[in-house]
């Protein structure tokens, strides 16, 4: 969410910011390789980072964190839609950050190709091939649908990018399939090669 510099009024504003965009996609080619190994997506795109005050039904939010209620974030301002809880799907803010994403530098298919090629280096995320949620997908099919032009075609993209995966709760870890931490790692290390 970083492909927009200065998208913030106050820089200690986190929650859903308003403007931000997808930045960088995962990458070994950084700036200065000996300080930094890769560059990664730290949180899934399109969720949640908390909720509005009020949520989207219309109830009281339990989990309400007032840094969701800055002036630089989602939900706060007259036409915008409130913020689901966090790590809810948050289809005004995915839409967001794709129309405001700054992935330059390559593309999503040349990224994954070089991915999966053989380590050149003692970097350790160089050549390895990184795992892809297949939940992602799923949670941004509805956007995508509904998506239109040059926001859809970047949708399209990220839903191919590998990122990390957010614990916001404890339900998230242990369990089956790829919506928990366990599960996640089964599937990952089932691939041929194991995937990070």
């Amino acid at each position: 969410r970083n492909g927009v510099a200065d998208a913030r009024e106050k820089c200690a504003n986190w929650c859903n910011i308003r403007g931000a965009g997808v930045g960088l996609l995962p990458t070994t080619k950084t700036v200065d390789k000996d300080l930094i190994d890769a560059y990664f997506w730290l949180k899934t795109p399109g969720e949640s980072d908390g909720c509005s005050q009020t949520l989207p039904d219309g109830s009281e939010c339990p989990r309400y964190d007032a840094d969701c209620g800055s002036q630089d974030s989602l939900g706060t301002r007259a036409g915008e839609p409130p913020a689901p809880e966090a790590g809810q799907w948050f289809d005004f803010q995915v839409k967001m950050l794709a129309e405001n994403a700054k992935m330059t530098g390559s593309v999503v298919p040349s990224v994954l190709k070089a991915l999966s090629e053989t380590p050149t280096s003692s970097n350790p995320f160089e050549g390895r091939k990184y795992y892809v949620n297949p939940s992602y997908a799923e949670q941004a099919k509805v956007s995508i649908e509904s998506a239109e032009g040059q926001v859809k075609t970047t949708l399209e993209q990220m839903v191919q990018v590998p990122s990390a995966y957010w614990l916001d709760t404890k339900s998230k870890i242990r369990g089956e399939g790829t919506k928990t931490m366990e599960g996640i790692l089964k599937d990952a290390a089932a691939k041929s090669p194991p995937q990070l």
